[in-house]
């Protein structure tokens, strides 16, 4: 039996003063009297909301420009280690480090809609603080994974900070670190 909804066409609705297409019926207290209703005109689909997934993707505009934003001090310092290490190995690292982590979002995001066993969060948080959190970075945000989970989110860019504090803070002559010894 068609029920009546708000999204049903404003012809179809009651409005004050018409007789309603249905009647009640008397039952026993506390119990919903069953209602009967008949339309004459046939019922629009069910609509519901497409789930993120279903959504064409776009990638966030600012990301590109926050992710750079937080390459600047890490890059900094390893431009200010130049003498001591070479800069080629350092970058090669870093990129491959990124990559690798960017794919294990991917495989991960691939494997979590299959319903195939997952990578382990441990592994993907390994991944970021071994140098690959710029990739990571990316890949929450290409592959919109992981990035609604609170506690996820919270190791991750406690990472990203960690990053940032020992690169700031070499490039300002170990303030902080430095009376650590």
């Amino acid at each position: 039996m068609p029920r009546f909804h708000v999204e049903h066409p404003r012809s179809l609705r009651p409005t004050k003063g018409s007789n309603p297409p249905f009647q009640a019926e008397k039952t026993p207290l506390a119990a919903e009297p069953p209602l009967s209703a008949k339309l004459c005109e046939r019922m629009p689909a069910n609509r519901r909301t497409p789930s993120s997934s279903e959504l064409p993707h776009r990638f966030p505009a600012g990301a590109l420009a926050v992710l750079a934003a937080l390459c600047v001090a890490p890059v900094l310092a390893v431009l200010r280690l130049r003498a001591e290490v070479d800069l080629t190995i350092v970058a090669a690292v870093g990129a491959g480090l990124s990559l690798m982590t960017f794919g294990v979002y991917g495989l991960d995001k691939r494997r979590a809609q299959s319903g195939a066993w997952r990578v382990p969060e441990w592994l993907l948080h390994a991944c970021s603080a071994l140098g690959g959190w710029p990739g990571a970075f990316l890949g929450q945000r290409v592959f919109r994974h992981k990035t609604v989970k609170v506690g996820f989110q919270l190791v991750f860019w406690l990472t990203v900070l960690a990053y940032e504090f020992v690169a700031i803070d070499y490039l300002l002559g170990w303030p902080i670190l430095g009376r650590l010894k």
